[in-house]
């Protein structure tokens, strides 16, 4: 068997998967910095991996995804975040349902704040009467 030596290319091709992975990892810490918040607010609670078994089982979760859970026959709600905090967030029905509530108000509010700064900055005398029907 003869082994090729990689050229540029891949080494290029290696850089920006690289750059790309750190991109999403950016952007997964910065989605969990504004969740949490809402999930304290809608009354979750925020369990610290403060064991090495803790922290071990908490790596073994999907990082950032909500999963529902059934313990004594209750549904509970938790999301996990192995990278950042190192802890868990967790919730009963109620408090998701608030979580919800909370996450759309929040998406609302953010889309009206920028729908606004969009309309302040639109040069309305380049569009002319035509634009409107």
């Amino acid at each position: 068997m003869v082994n090729k030596i990689r050229g540029p290319r891949s080494g290029g091709a290696l850089v920006a998967l690289v750059l790309l992975l750190g991109a999403c990892a950016s952007a997964e810490r910065e989605q969990a910095n504004q969740i949490e918040p809402l999930l304290l607010a809608a009354g979750f609670q925020k369990r610290v991996a403060d064991t090495p078994e803790k922290l071990a089982h908490l790596q073994t979760l999907p990082a950032l995804r909500m999963v529902p859970q059934v313990y004594k026959g209750s549904y509970y709600y938790v999301l996990p975040d192995p990278e950042g905090c190192r802890c868990m967030y967790v919730g009963s029905e109620q408090a998701f349902e608030q979580y919800e509530a909370l996450a759309i108000r929040h998406t609302m509010a953010k889309d009206s704040i920028q729908r606004a700064a969009g309309e302040a900055t639109l040069n309305w005398d380049l569009w002319g009467p035509s634009f409107w029907p």
